[in-house]
């Protein structure tokens, strides 16, 4: 065995152990300090962490910032629901003295655009999409943190009919940034998109184990 291929060889094994014990501390210890993305999703949440990626990044302009941000939402929620018509906005407004962000979805129907409030009207999906995407730039810009994103449940709303779609969104964040995900569902086919599927069954002494 060549120097080369013990050394790719240890580094999969060691990526490997690392995936294993984030799987393993977040079913024994849900509470423990991790990047974990919150089920419920707000106004004020989508809100505050448009705020956040600003302060992230705040050596770019806002609208510079926007932009990127803008076309990435946008991207992601072509990616997933197969909408070429969605696009994502922020409409930023100042309100004492402090930038607030609403975050607004233009769709197109019957030939007219139109543009609303993602929370208004919107199906769940659409807003567990932006919600994941946000925190996760969030989370890339934030010092100190591992490239890794746990995630519980992060697409509850979305049909399993576009599950495909959430693959291919998290492989090209991956490809493109080197994070990981390590998701939590009881969606199958969610599961089956996954590069490794752990599974987590109860024993009869009440105890959580994890099939690799």
């Amino acid at each position: 065995m060549t120097a080369v291929l013990r050394s790719r060889l240890g580094q999969m094994e060691r990526q490997e152990a690392v995936l294993e014990a984030e799987t393993r501390r977040l079913v024994e210890a849900k509470d423990a300090a991790a990047t974990r993305l919150d089920q419920s999703t707000t106004a004020r949440d989508l809100s505050e962490e448009a705020r956040q990626i600003l302060v992230a990044l705040g050596e770019m302009k806002q609208a510079e910032v926007s932009a990127k941000v803008e076309a990435l939402v946008t991207k992601a929620l072509r990616s997933v629901l197969g909408r070429e018509d969605y696009e994502f906005k922020f409409r930023w407004d100042e309100k004492r003295g402090q930038a607030t962000a609403t975050p607004i979805l233009i769709s197109s129907h019957g030939g007219q655009q139109i543009e609303a409030d993602i929370l208004d009207g919107h199906g769940g999906g659409i807003v567990d999409i932006v919600s994941f995407v946000l925190r996760f730039i969030v989370a890339r810009f934030t010092p100190g943190l591992r490239p890794i994103i746990v995630a519980d449940e992060p697409f509850r709303h979305v049909s399993a009919d576009h599950a495909e779609g959430i693959g291919i969104l998290l492989r090209l964040l991956s490809a493109k940034t080197g994070w990981r995900f390590l998701l939590i569902t009881h969606q199958e086919k969610i599961a089956e998109q996954a590069d490794r599927v752990y599974r987590v069954s109860l024993s009869p002494q009440g105890q959580s184990d994890i099939v690799l």
